[in-house]
Parts: structure tokens; C-alpha cells; sequence
């Protein structure tokens, strides 16, 4: 089960940032509904826009909680092509 916790949207001034600014936190649950793994995701600006999707935490499981262990990995991308002739690409790295 992924579940959407977090939407961070920066304020320019008094108004809310656009859309393309915010970043998404995702949590990945097992059945009993342990946290297994937190990703993040935001979209990038350069010379293609991209969407990228990190690893950043994942918890540490023994008889009972452990500890976390901060990955902060780019686990995908999904690049947007400027002028939209193959539509978007995802790739995995």
C-alpha cells in the first residue's frame, strides 16, 4: 500500500508555488502497516524536464524497529520531451 503524506508547496510571496515546484513524499506500508520505504518525488528544470523519484529513507526491521537507514538514491525518472513527439520516457536507474 503507497500512501501520499507529504506535499511540500513553496510560497513565492503570499501565492503558492506551481505545481512543477512542489515535491511529493510517498510511503510504502507492508500489510500490517510498518512504514518499508519513504520516496520522494519533484520535477527537475534543465535542458529536458524530468521528474525524478529518490529513495530517501528506509527503516531498519528486526523483532522491532531498528533504525533508518538514509539512502537519498534516484531510483527513476520520467523525462518530458520539450516539443512532445514520442511523449514521455520513463527510465530506471
Amino acid at each position: 500500500m503507497i500512501n501520499i503524506a507529504k506535499v511540500l508547496k513553496p510560497h513565492v510571496g503570499t501565492a503558492i508555488s506551481d505545481e512543477d515546484e512542489w515535491e511529493y513524499t510517498y510511503y510504502l506500508r507492508d500489510a500490517s502497516g510498518n512504514v518499508m520505504s519513504n520516496y520522494t518525488k519533484r520535477t527537475l528544470v534543465s535542458t529536458t524536464t524530468y521528474k525524478q523519484v529518490k529513495q530517501t529513507e528506509v527503516p531498519l526491521y528486526g523483532s522491532d524497529r531498528l533504525g533508518i537507514f538514509n539512502r537519498n538514491k534516484v531510483v527513476g525518472k520520467l523525462e518530458v520531451e520539450s516539443d512532445g513527439s514520442d511523449g514521455p520516457k520513463l527510465r530506471v536507474d
